[in-house]
């Protein structure tokens, strides 16, 4: 009787912990190696912004800052100010936009293709010189800023469907109806970061008025708290392709699955405190995923092909976390629903 109750208490408690990060971490990476092909999204993605040309706006954007410059300079002659500052600025914004490459708007947040070499300087490939096309008109430049944002989330939309069918095959919507919503939610998940950080910046500026050093701190800790505020939100993606919820299903289901909530009562007489897994599980492929795109980067130059082992690295990585995001997510639903017997997903 004794060593039955034991194992009844042992299966219990089974039920009621959470699922591991590290299980689902290992499943994102056996998918990937059942399915390969998968990672050529993202490798075909970094081979346009590695070899492919270099679209640039620098003429553009100097051309502009040069005519705001020839303003600011004569007001700052009148309050008889140094514009050095405004050198210096010119300077730094030169040198980011000789580099700066408007394909790789193409990765669209939060819902794209995975690239690596986003922020990297492909001026130099294996080929010799990249081809540098340059837009000098600001429609042009409207126009293909368009193009990419629709491109990246059409790409986007069919790289996490397919991913998200290797998790869970049953419950698929419509192409578009995941188009739609994932538009939907991306505009509204910027416009909040957008609004908070606006709102974060504007409160500590005005105690940096007062003292830089507090309006530094409070900015940081405001951002901290936005993050912490918002961090399921990042995960509302999941139930669209995952379960074929609309955008505000989708933010009401990760809210209620990887939310904040840590207490979680299981009986009328019992109640569980749990820390929330969610922050635990973000750390974690978040650490794995910049720590790895250091070494991706860092080591290959650009202009050699050894930088094909950075691509297929980041693709396999950037390919397993995501399925683990979705394996997870999955796995969070069907415990919420044992701790609670609510169905949410």
């Amino acid at each position: 009787m004794v060593k039955l109750d034991v194992m009844e208490q042992h299966e219990t408690l089974q039920k009621l912990l959470p699922p591991r990060v590290i299980h689902s971490i290992t499943t994102g990476l056996t998918q990937v190696e059942k399915q390969p092909y998968l990672l050529l999204f993202p490798i075909i993605f970094d081979f346009i912004l590695w070899l492919g040309p270099k679209i640039s706006i620098q003429q553009f954007v100097m051309k502009v800052y040069s005519g705001f410059m020839n303003n600011a300079i004569s007001v700052y002659e009148m309050t008889q100010l140094e514009p050095q500052a405004l050198y210096d600025l010119q300077e730094m914004l030169s040198v980011f936009l000789e580099k700066f490459n408007l394909l790789s708007l193409g990765k669209t947040f939060p819902i794209g293709i995975p690239a690596l070499l986003t922020n990297a300087d492909t001026t130099l490939t294996p080929l010799g010189t990249s081809q540098v096309v340059s837009l000098s008109s600001p429609g042009s430049i409207f126009l293909v800023l368009v193009a990419l944002f629709f491109i990246g989330i059409f790409c986007g939309v069919f790289f996490f469907r397919m991913t998200a069918k290797k998790i869970n095959p049953n419950r698929q919507k419509n192409f578009f109806f995941q188009v739609a919503n994932s538009l939907i939610y991306s505009v509204i998940l910027m416009l909040i970061l957008t609004a908070g950080g606006t709102i974060a910046l504007l409160f500590s500026s005005f105690f940096a008025i007062f003292s830089p050093v507090i309006g530094q701190f409070l900015f940081l800790a405001l951002l901290v708290l936005l993050l912490f505020l918002t961090l399921p939100s990042f995960y509302a993606f999941i139930p669209i392709f995952l379960f074929g919820q609309s955008f505000y299903q989708a933010i009401l289901t990760s809210y209620k699955v990887v939310g904040l909530r840590m207490r979680f009562k299981i009986s009328e007489e019992q109640t569980i405190i749990l820390s929330p897994k969610v922050t635990m599980f973000s750390m974690s492929i978040l650490v794995l995923y910049q720590g790895l795109n250091v070494i991706w980067l860092r080591i290959p130059p650009v202009d050699s092909w050894w930088m094909l082992i950075g691509i297929v690295g980041h693709a396999f990585i950037s390919t397993a976390i995501l399925l683990a995001c979705f394996d997870f997510f999955q796995k969070m639903c069907e415990w919420h629903h044992r701790i609670t017997q609510n169905e949410v997903c």
